[in-house]
C-alpha cells in the first residue's frame, strides 16, 4: 500500500530510499528473508526535477533494495521539458527505427529454414538500436541497474520484470 502521498512528483525516489534505510535499520528487510524490497512507481514527469537525480544517485550507490518503475507514457499535468523526457519521446516517435523495425519483423518470419531464430535475432537487434538512442545507460552510469521497457498491459512480461 501506499505509506506516503505526496503533491510532488519528483519526490517519490527520496521517499523510497529513506523508506529502504529505515526498515534495514530496523532488520526488516533482513527479517523478511532479504526480499522486502521498497517500490517506487514514478511517471517520465517525475523525472524532470532536480531531486529525483539525487534520488537516482544515492540509490545507484547505496545497495539499498529499491525497484523503481518508471510509467514511461508521456503525459503529465504539465508538459514535461528535459532532454530525458525528450529522448524518451523521441524514440516512441522515430519513424525510420519503428518502420525498419515493422519491416524486419514483417520479412523475417518468411526466411526459409531461419524464420523463427531469425525473428528472435530480430528482437535483440532492435533492442540493441534501441539501446543506443535511449537513456539505459543514463540510468546504468548512476548504479541503477535498467529492465525494460516492458509492456505493462502484458501482465506475464510484467510479473517477470518485477
Amino acid at each position: 500500500h501506499d505509506w506516503i502521498e505526496s503533491s510532488h512528483a519528483s519526490t517519490a525516489l527520496s521517499y523510497a530510499h529513506g523508506l529502504s534505510v529505515a526498515l534495514q535499520q530496523r532488520r526488516e528487510l533482513i527479517g523478511h528473508g532479504g526480499q522486502r524490497h521498497v517500490v517506487a512507481v514514478v511517471g517520465d514527469g517525475s523525472l524532470t526535477g532536480g531531486m529525483a537525480f539525487e534520488a537516482l544517485n544515492n540509490l545507484g550507490h547505496s545497495n539499498q533494495r529499491v525497484v523503481i518503475v518508471l510509467n514511461d507514457n508521456g503525459r503529465s499535468y504539465a508538459p514535461t521539458i528535459s532532454k530525458l523526457s525528450e529522448s524518451l519521446t523521441a524514440l516512441r516517435l522515430n519513424t525510420r527505427y519503428l518502420s525498419w523495425r515493422q519491416r524486419l519483423r514483417r520479412l523475417v518470419p518468411h526466411l526459409p529454414s531461419l524464420g523463427r531464430a531469425a525473428y528472435t535475432s530480430v528482437d535483440v537487434m532492435t533492442s540493441v538500436v534501441r539501446e543506443m538512442v535511449t537513456p539505459h545507460t543514463f540510468f546504468e552510469m548512476l548504479g541503477v541497474r535498467y529492465v525494460g521497457p516492458v509492456d505493462g498491459h502484458n501482465i506475464e512480461a510484467l510479473e517477470h520484470a518485477l
